[in-house]
C-alpha cells in the first residue's frame, strides 16, 4: 500500500504521491526500499546502504551450483512487484530463456517458508535479508550465490519534505 495512488492502486509509470505521505498519514518510510526508477516519481529516496541480491535455497539442493545458468528450469518463490521479481524476468528473457524459472509469488516470509520447506527450489533477497534469514534457519537456509549488480537502498519520505530527507 506505500506506493497506492489515491485510488488505492500503484501505478509505475505514473508520477504521483502515494497516498499515505500525500494524506500526512505518515511522513517516512523506513523500510529498505531499493532504489528504482519508477519508484523516485512517486517519493524521495534516501539511500543509506547498497545491496546485491543474493540467491537462497534449501540447504539439501546439492544440485543448485554458483552461476545463474543453474537456475534453468527451476521454481521460484517471490514477492511480486519487487526488484527480485524483476531479476528474474530478466534473466528468463536473457540466460535463462531456454528453461525460464518459473514463479511463485508470495510475501517474501512466505517465500523463505516455502524454500525452508522445500516447496519451491530458491528465493531472491537483499543480502541483508539473505543474511538474517540464513542465520535463523541454518538448518535448511543457505545462501547459493550473488546476483545482479549493487543496488541502493533506503528511506522514502514525501517530495514536498526535503528538509527530513536532507536530515536522513
Amino acid at each position: 500500500a506505500q506506493f497506492h495512488d489515491d485510488r488505492g492502486e500503484t501505478v509505475r509509470e505514473a508520477s504521483y504521491d502515494p497516498k499515505l505521505l500525500a494524506e500526512g498519514r505518515c511522513d517516512l518510510y523506513p523500510n529498505d526500499l531499493q532504489i528504482v526508477p519508477w519508484r523516485e516519481t512517486k517519493m524521495l529516496l534516501v539511500p543509506y546502504y547498497r545491496v546485491r541480491n543474493l540467491v537462497i535455497a534449501h540447504r539439501s539442493n546439492q544440485s543448485l551450483g554458483n552461476e545463474v545458468s543453474d537456475l534453468l528450469g527451476l521454481t521460484a518463490a517471490v514477492q511480486k512487484g519487487t526488484g527480485y521479481e524483476q531479476w528474474i524476468d530478466e534473466a528468463n528473457r536473457g540466460p535463462l530463456s531456454s528453461q525460464p524459472v518459473r514463479i511463485v509469488y508470495a510475501p517474501t516470509e512466505q517465500a523463505v517458508k516455502l524454500v525452508a520447506d522445500a516447496k519451491v527450489d530458491f528465493t531472491v533477497l537483499g543480502s541483508e535479508s539473505a543474511l538474517r534469514w540464513a542465520r535463523e534457519d541454518p538448518e535448511r537456509l543457505s545462501i547459493a550465490f550473488p546476483v545482479s549488480e549493487a543496488t541502493s537502498v533506503g528511506w522514502g519520505v514525501a517530495r514536498n519534505a526535503p528538509d527530513l530527507a536532507r536530515a536522513l
